[in-house]
C-alpha cells in the first residue's frame, strides 16, 4: 500500500485534492461511514475505493450474501444508527465505481445546512427552516439504457457534467452513490419501527400518488416528508459496471471515446416521473 494520502486511480478522472482538503480529511475521516452491500462480491475497482477509504479512517460497514436489498440496506442503516458514531453515511453499490476523493467531497457536502424542502405532509412539526444537511448523489449512468439516474427537479433544464458547479436539486435517485447525514436516519426512525429481528425498515417500498416506488425512491420520498432536500453533484465521474464499464457517454449515446470527455453537457427532456 502506498504511503501517499490517496491512491490515484488512472481509470476514472477526478479533481485532485487540495492541500487543505487532505489536511482536513486527516482529522475528519473517522467522522464518516460508508455503507455497502453485495450479493456475492465487490468488483475490484470498488474494492480499491473501499480499502483506500478504510485506510484513511472512514468506517466501512459491509453486508455480504444479500438476496433482499430492502432488508440488507435496512439492516446496515440500523447498525450505523445504533452505533451513533458518525456524522454522515455514504452508500456505494458493489458495481458502482467512484473515486475515494469524490466520496469524501460528497460526504462533506451532505452535512452542509440546506433549506428544508418538504415533499409531503408528516405529523411531526419542523419549525427550523434549515436542515442540517441533505442527500447528495453523484450522477450515475444506467446500464444498457440511455438514461442518467437522478430524477431532476422541475426547475432544472440543463446540466453540465464533469466540471465543478453548484448542487442541482433532484426529486430522487438510486442509492448507488449517495451521501446523507446520520441525523436523517434518526428522523426517519420515527416512521420505521423495529421489526422482530431488530432492524428498522428504512427502505420499505411504497406506493405514492399512483406510482410504485422501489426501495431507493421510497427512501427519498420518506426523507422528503421530514423536509430533507436532495441534490446531485454534477462533477464526480461515476462508472456503473455491467457487461462493460458504463460511462455518462453511454447513457447519453454520445460519440467518441468513453472516459475522455472532461465535460459533458446535457439538455434535459422532461418526462413524467414519480
Amino acid at each position: 500500500m502506498t504511503n501517499a494520502p490517496f491512491v490515484y486511480s488512472r481509470t476514472i478522472p477526478f479533481r485532485p485534492p487540495s492541500a487543505e482538503e487532505i489536511k482536513r480529511w486527516k482529522d475528519t475521516a473517522s467522522d464518516y461511514a460508508l455503507a455497502t452491500v453485495a450479493a456475492s462480491h465487490w468488483l475490484p475497482p470498488v474494492e480499491q475505493t473501499l480499502a483506500e477509504l478504510a485506510r484513511i479512517g472512514v468506517h466501512v460497514e459491509r453486508l455480504l450474501g444479500c438476496s433482499d436489498i430492502v432488508q440488507a440496506r435496512s439492516v446496515v442503516a440500523t447498525t450505523l444508527l445504533d452505533l451513533n458514531k458518525h456524522k454522515a453515511v455514504f452508500w456505494l453499490d458493489a458495481d458502482t465505481q467512484l473515486h475515494p476523493v469524490d466520496v469524501l467531497r460528497l460526504l462533506e457536502k451532505s452535512v452542509t445546512p440546506q433549506p428544508r424542502r418538504f415533499a409531503g405532509l408528516h405529523p411531526l412539526p419542523y419549525d427550523l427552516e434549515l436542515a442540517p444537511g441533505a442527500l447528495v448523489t453523484a450522477v450515475c449512468p444506467s446500464r444498457g439504457r440511455h438514461q442518467l439516474l437522478p430524477v431532476w427537479g422541475d426547475s432544472v433544464t440543463s446540466v453540465t457534467l464533469g466540471a465543478p458547479g453548484p448542487l442541482i436539486p433532484i426529486q430522487a435517485a438510486g442509492m448507488g452513490c449517495v451521501a446523507h447525514p446520520l441525523e436523517l436516519l434518526a428522523d426517519m426512525a420515527d416512521s420505521c419501527k423495529r421489526v422482530r429481528q431488530g432492524w428498522r425498515p428504512f427502505f420499505m417500498p411504497a406506493v405514492l400518488n399512483g406510482y410504485y416506488l422501489a426501495e431507493d425512491f421510497a427512501f427519498y420520498a420518506l426523507a422528503g416528508e421530514y423536509g430533507w432536500p436532495a441534490y446531485a453533484d454534477p462533477e464526480p465521474r461515476v462508472i456503473h459496471w455491467g457487461d462493460y464499464p458504463y460511462h455518462w457517454e453511454d447513457a447519453l449515446n454520445a460519440w467518441g471515446p468513453r472516459n475522455l470527455a472532461d465535460v459533458v453537457s446535457v439538455e434535459l427532456t422532461r418526462e413524467s416521473s414519480p
